[in-house]
């Protein structure tokens, strides 16, 4: 099958897929053969900062036909690993992030990141990212999905777990990776770029556009967000990020926190762990070990105390956490429950509806 026809019918026409009622052994060999997904994400010594970016790549690979790493600062021992896993990765070098960085830095970085993409759709990943479809053999249906969005949706927003300590995940739509449909905003010729949006970078588009969340669990990355970081790497992460954050916008108000206590490192550790207190509007659960996919799981086992995700370093607080999750995962169940029940009486008070009309 060559791209003739995807040429002719996409580019020119831009039929809608779902209007082809084509069979859906067809339709699986268009998503595989002509369709093509690009992965990008940026990277700064990974490896001496204790980023998973292996397992993150090498998770992707079976998914996706390209993956882009942007390095803003040189290390040979992480570049010589990645060129070893596959062709699909394709390393592009700046030198200019620095380890005091700015926002202007990180949105620079990204946007290179998203040009540099050849494919249809370009997602959008960090280096702590782990594809599930691996171990739910989901290759297939996922880019499908993604295939029936090419004529749609401008931007795809997918769903995000985050692994937590003690056996814990919190699940979130709307604050996940992202993707963005090049081929269609190309198309219809709206102008799109990495942007700040609030405090995050993410994707802008100069007009109105067409987006859509996904909120199928069984297509969400997890998220190991500083599982893997000591202290000391954990503790620079924060300060440096909440410096680029103060040099940009000239106050740490939003945060509800000083500048003061952002260099005092004992504030700073107390102040990130209290933060996760106020993430009260996400669906937590308590799963244990085995959410965690394979690629990743045997080093989750072995987490220590002197890493993040072991027990966040052991700090006093790390038990009230731990109850605060219990308590909001109660929280949410009963919501739901509540939910179902509403649903049950609607629809008996419908069918009684009907049955007298």
């Amino acid at each position: 099958m060559d791209n003739a026809w995807y040429s002719l019918h996409i580019d020119e026409t831009l039929i809608n897929i779902d209007e082809l009622n084509l069979g859906s052994l067809y339709l699986e060999l268009l998503s595989k053969y002509v369709f093509t997904i690009s992965v990008f994400c940026c990277a700064t010594e990974p490896i001496a900062n204790s980023y998973p970016i292996y397992e993150s790549l090498v998770s992707f690979l079976n998914l996706v036909d390209e993956l882009i790493v942007v390095y803003g600062r040189d290390e040979i021992e992480s570049e010589n690993v990645l060129k070893n896993i596959s062709d699909k990765i394709k390393i592009i070098k700046t030198n200019e992030w620095p380890v005091e960085w700015d926002y202007n830095v990180m949105t620079n970085h990204f946007n290179i990141g998203m040009n540099s993409c050849t494919g249809d759709i370009a997602f959008k990943i960090d280096i702590d990212y782990i594809c599930r479809c691996d171990d739910l053999h989901n290759y297939n249906e996922m880019r499908q999905l993604l295939f029936s969005c090419i004529n749609k949706y401008h931007v795809i927003q997918m769903p995000r777990i985050n692994y937590l300590a003690g056996g814990y995940y919190s699940f979130c739509v709307k604050m996940g990776p992202y993707i963005i449909n090049k081929k269609l905003l190309d198309k219809d010729k709206k102008k799109y770029y990495i942007g700040i949006k609030g405090y995050c970078n993410t994707i802008c588009v100069d007009d109105s556009y067409n987006e859509i969340v996904i909120e199928n669990y069984d297509y969400a990355v997890v998220n190991y967000d500083c599982s893997f970081m000591d202290i000391n790497q954990y503790l620079n992460k924060q300060y440096y990020w909440f410096m680029a954050y103060y040099k940009k916008f000239g106050s740490l108000e939003r945060f509800e926190v000083t500048l003061n206590d952002i260099k005092d490192r004992d504030r700073l550790l107390l102040f990130c762990l209290e933060r996760m207190f106020g993430r009260r509007t996400l669906h937590y659960e308590k799963r244990g070990y085995d959410l965690n996919p394979t690629i990743i799981k045997e080093r989750i086992k072995n987490l220590t105390s002197e890493q993040f995700g072991k027990s966040y370093f052991e700090m006093e607080k790390f038990s009230q956490l731990l109850k605060f999750f219990e308590e909001t995962t109660k929280i949410y169940k009963a919501k739901c429950k509540k939910i179902l029940k509403d649903n049950e009486i609607n629809a008996q008070k419908e069918i009684a509806l009907v049955s007298f009309i």
